[in-house]
């Protein structure tokens, strides 16, 4: 499964970002950033930053997925309409304690910020009790990625086009006529042949294509939802993945105690 602490990893610098002066930075939060206060629930995020504090425009750079190919990234950002891109937000969590665990730094998003919120504490998880929910547990969702990169692998020698959302459909097609076609006695390696496999089983007792499947498993359904910032401070929230396209002001939780008393001098 793949693991919280990597995920938040995943962009370590966006091409939007600037460092700024605690006077800036108070000035910022003070004419951007008009619903927040420092009582609010915090949204954190894990960046490997030095410095504390910044401005961050999270749709100046793409993120992709660090360990898997970003499929649920291109079908959610093309069929979720009016939600914000996966590929170019700043994912974070909810937290109450400021526990490093969740992140280094609070977010502070600036005003009328859109949220996406996951039903668990990270995406993948959604996935899974989506998999265990509608297809008995029989495989996982990297598994079903893995298939994927895995026939792909085997058949053309490249890695899934995961770039482009037109160029993704087409490699889904190709997995779908080869498995209209595949058989047992096709010369593929054994490690192959373990995931076609397994992937054929769902697909038959499901009776769905493996197009159908994907658009299926990273569907909104009821698990997801979109919120406003002050919608989030719902303790139903607590430690949920939430993701938005909003810019927003980082404060390293060491500093936010020396930002918050000069932000109370200047506005009394």
């Amino acid at each position: 499964m793949k693991s919280y602490d990597n995920f938040i990893l995943e962009a370590k610098l966006w091409k939007g970002t600037q460092e700024l002066s605690i006077d800036v930075a108070i000035k910022i939060i003070k004419e951007k950033c008009s619903k927040f206060s420092f009582d609010d629930k915090p949204i954190m995020r894990q960046v490997t930053l030095r410095g504390k504090w910044f401005k961050v425009d999270p749709t100046k750079q793409k993120r992709k997925s660090s360990q898997l190919s970003d499929i649920h990234s291109l079908i959610m950002n093309k069929t979720w309409k009016n939600w914000p891109s996966r590929n170019y937000s700043v994912i974070c969590r909810i937290n109450n304690n400021n526990s490093t665990e969740i992140g280094n730094y609070r977010v502070i998003p600036f005003d009328d910020s859109k949220w996406g919120v996951c039903g668990n504490s990270d995406i993948w998880w959604d996935w899974n009790r989506r998999i265990e929910e509608k297809y008995n547990n029989k495989i996982s969702n990297s598994r079903i990625i893995r298939c994927f990169e895995e026939i792909i692998k085997t058949l053309y020698d490249r890695k899934i086009n995961d770039d482009n959302y037109d160029d993704l459909i087409k490699d889904i097609d190709l997995i779908d006529d080869f498995l209209l076609t595949y058989s047992e006695n096709d010369e593929i390696n054994r490690n192959t042949k373990g995931y076609i496999e397994e992937i054929k089983e769902i697909l038959k007792e499901q009776n769905l294509t493996f197009k159908e499947l994907l658009f299926d498993l990273y569907s909104p359904g009821d698990d997801f939802s979109l919120k406003s910032y002050d919608e989030l401070q719902d303790t139903m929230f607590q430690n949920f993945e939430i993701w938005s396209e909003s810019k927003c002001v980082l404060i390293h939780y060491e500093f936010e105690n020396e930002l918050k008393e000069k932000f109370h001098l200047y506005f009394k």
